[in-house]
């Protein structure tokens, strides 16, 4: 080999260690921030994710690219109850595409219930006001941010 061929093959490695890291699995435990790109309306309901951030191992390499996408499902959903109970949405990631269309599988799932409104619920039953309060809905819609972290 001459110096020339060294030269660009050490080029090339050193240019990104996340090209080859983003081709393994994502560790359990892993934080992945995400901004959610669609409403969760209905389980069953398909949901996209944009990851703007880096993410990285604990040494440091880059595993999930800035601009990567993810997909899930909405897994749950229940409004809020009558009595004041809290409504519930529970969704899923579970694909991660690169900017560059690498698909990997991964494994995470995040919950968020609405306003629990059953004390006042409790404290205004005597004037029977307290019954039609109804619980917050737990809602996730676009444009919201969350952290999911892989299983």
């Amino acid at each position: 080999m001459n110096t020339k061929t060294v030269a660009l093959l050490v080029a090339v490695l050193s240019i990104s260690p996340s090209i080859f890291a983003f081709a393994g699995d994502v560790p359990a435990g892993t934080s992945i921030p995400v901004e959610v790109m669609s409403d969760a309306n209905a389980a069953g309901d398909q949901m996209s994710y944009k990851i703007s951030v880096d993410v990285r191992d604990a040494a440091g390499t880059i595993i999930v690219p800035a601009g990567s996408s993810a997909q899930g499902t909405v897994i749950q959903r229940s409004k809020g109850k009558m009595s004041g109970g809290p409504g519930k949405v529970e969704i899923a990631l579970d694909t991660i595409i690169s900017p560059d269309g690498k698909t990997f599988k991964v494994a995470a799932k995040r919950t968020r219930y609405g306003k629990d409104l059953r004390v006042a619920t409790v404290l205004l039953s005597p004037l029977l006001i307290g019954f039609f309060i109804k619980g917050g809905g737990g809602g996730i819609t676009s444009g919201d941010k969350l952290t999911f972290t892989i299983e």
